[in-house]
């Protein structure tokens, strides 16, 4: 070995290698929590662009659309 860091050469190799697994356990829980982050960022972002005045596509109904369409489909004269 040629290129080692000289610290670690007094750390035996058992206790090395679960300090190496333990970081690369807490890297990777990193991006998890990254890429999870970044999809809820997305989720929110829509849902608030769905629910503003400003509506570039409906994704979801409005509320009161949703009144009206089940208050039509209750009312008396729909009933067999």
């Amino acid at each position: 070995m040629t290129d080692s860091n000289s610290m670690t050469a007094g750390i035996p190799s058992d206790i090395l290698s679960g300090l190496i697994q333990r970081q690369a356990l807490v890297v990777s829980m990193k991006e998890i929590y990254g890429w999870l982050l970044f999809a809820a960022v997305i989720t929110l972002l829509i849902l608030f662009i769905s629910y503003s005045n400003i509506r570039p596509w409906a994704i979801f109904p409005r509320w009161s659309t949703i009144r009206k369409n089940i208050s039509n489909n209750i009312s008396p004269n729909n009933i067999a």
